[in-house]
């Protein structure tokens, strides 16, 4: 399990890489998305994004579509993540 809040540093090519200890537990895909209530991102492996997601699919639909819409809009499946890329789309 992925837990804890960590900083990491930005290379020169605007990139942050997954650090060693996370990579067999993500998997070959990973979804990055922004947290929508702390200024953060959050990475989830694939099944844990599927886990993620159902549960979103469960809240009232009335009530939760602007919230559905944007985490939905947030997240991207990635196995990098450019800084400049995720700015760009309002990261």
């Amino acid at each position: 399990m992925l837990i804890g809040a960590h900083k990491h540093s930005v290379d020169n090519k605007n990139r942050i890489f997954i650090p060693v200890r996370f990579r067999p537990e993500l998997g070959h895909k990973c979804v990055l998305s922004r947290d929508i209530k702390y200024n953060c991102l959050r990475l989830y492996s694939a099944d844990n994004w599927i886990k993620y997601t159902e549960k979103i699919e469960e809240l009232p639909t009335v009530q939760m579509s602007r919230v559905r819409q944007m985490i939905y809009q947030n997240s991207e499946e990635t196995k990098k993540a450019v800084i400049d890329e995720l700015i760009e789309k309002g990261f």
